[in-house]
């Protein structure tokens, strides 16, 4: 997804994978080169 948004845009690449622009810009800014970590799951648990 994220290399098809680089190359296509945000939108039409929310369209091909059936999701929202909001979304892809967030897999988007985790992304990292040479990362996988930015991509894994991320707790939405607030810290203690």
């Amino acid at each position: 997804m994220v290399r098809y948004a680089r190359d296509h845009d945000v939108k039409p690449a929310a369209r091909a994978f059936k999701t929202t622009p909001k979304t892809v810009r967030k897999w988007l800014k985790r992304w990292q080169p040479g990362s996988l970590r930015g991509l894994e799951d991320q707790s939405r648990a607030p810290e203690k």
